[in-house]
């Protein structure tokens, strides 16, 4: 009997996911949240201690004028030359970390990518302290991702969590870059993306919403996020070989959100690599029981490859950022379909249809 094989899915995911998946993706990519404004109105009081410094003496006149120059600046630059000046004649104030927040906020405006780059790392070089420096870093890994710095990107990370080790956002942000470069074959990032993707599971699995998280933004990261990370980590395991691990990442995604066609996608493909290495092996025995016993279960192989991938198709068709994935999944799962119902797709739109999202 003569087998027939696709593409195996290590090569169909590195070549398919970089147009394919970075589509549907890229209208979910979150941004890091950006600096706590709610000082921003009236933040100096006439006393002008921040609430952690309450207890400490109160500032002089001229110290108090000082940070205001820092609030009524009109922009980063402004607010910059104003926050360096502050800090080098009064740098153990009270004021010092609402000057910051000031600072990073207006940061936080500017469009240019480069230009906030230039602007966060003049922030860095003024405000000394990690919790000044934490209030911009986010922001800055985001620039740094952008601008395709990501030896910067991770270096920033891997020191804000440090300090921060329940920052969710980071968490998972840092771990959706990390597995798009290990698809895009940069593999250096791994260990560090594997760390942070569990951990940021642990802690939307808890519940542990952070404090300064809206309530509508805690609940995408269960019902949105969380089958997200599990599916990417899924498929850092079949990019780093790892078929067990995938397997057990993406069911759970699928349990998750049943409707994500690209998880059905990467466990088809999982299928399909092992109906192709069965297919192999079968070619290579002798006739007899053997023999047919791998036939038996490459063809098993087959059938599920034919499952997921209609299933994949079914609830893509219906999602424009999924239609590249439709179109090139669909010619795939007729050829399979047809070699195993006698060169004929007759049925094969209604396995697609029971798979439809209702």
């Amino acid at each position: 009997m003569t087998l027939i094989t696709l593409r195996s899915i290590s090569a169909l995911t590195l070549v398919c996911l970089a147009g394919l998946f970075a589509t549907a993706l890229a209208g979910q990519q979150m941004s890091p949240q950006g600096p706590q404004t709610s000082q921003s109105s009236g933040a100096y009081s006439r006393a002008g201690q921040d609430t952690q410094d309450k207890g400490k003496d109160q500032v002089t006149d001229a110290e108090f004028q000082a940070a205001k120059k820092v609030e009524s600046a009109k922009d980063a630059t402004g607010r910059l030359q104003a926050a360096s000046d502050f800090v080098k004649k009064y740098p153990n104030s009270s004021l010092i970390k609402s000057t910051a927040v000031f600072v990073a906020a207006k940061i936080s405006e500017v469009q240019d990518v480069n230009q906030k780059i230039g602007f966060a790392e003049n922030y860095l070089a003024i405000f000394k302290g990690p919790a000044q420096q934490d209030v911009i870093i986010p922001a800055l890994i985001d620039a740094y991702v952008k601008t395709n710095r990501l030896d910067d990107a991770f270096k920033q990370a891997t020191a804000y969590l440090e300090r921060n080790p329940n920052d969710v956002q980071i968490l998972t942000n840092v771990t959706l870059v990390g597995v798009d470069q290990a698809k895009r074959k940069n593999t250096k990032f791994v260990p560090q993306i594997k760390q942070y993707g569990a951990k940021a599971i642990e802690l939307i699995e808890a519940g542990k919403k952070p404090e300064l998280l809206a309530d509508a933004q805690w609940s995408e990261y269960k019902t949105k996020w969380l089958p997200l990370l599990y599916q990417q980590l899924g498929l850092l395991s079949i990019v780093t070989g790892d078929q067990g691990d995938a397997k057990a990442k993406l069911e759970k995604s699928i349990s998750l959100n049943p409707s994500d066609p690209f998880s059905y996608y990467l466990m088809g493909g999982m299928t399909n690599d092992e109906y192709t290495k069965l297919a192999a092996q079968y070619k290579s025995m002798m006739p007899g029981p053997e023999q047919e016993q791998t036939l038996k279960q490459a063809l098993a192989q087959m059938d599920l490859t034919i499952e997921f991938f209609a299933h994949s198709v079914a609830l893509a068709e219906s999602v424009p950022a999924y239609q590249g994935l439709h179109d090139a999944l669909m010619p795939d799962l007729e050829k399979y379909y047809k070699y195993r119902h006698k060169d004929s797709t007759d049925g094969l739109q209604q396995l697609i249809d029971k798979y439809k999202a209702h």
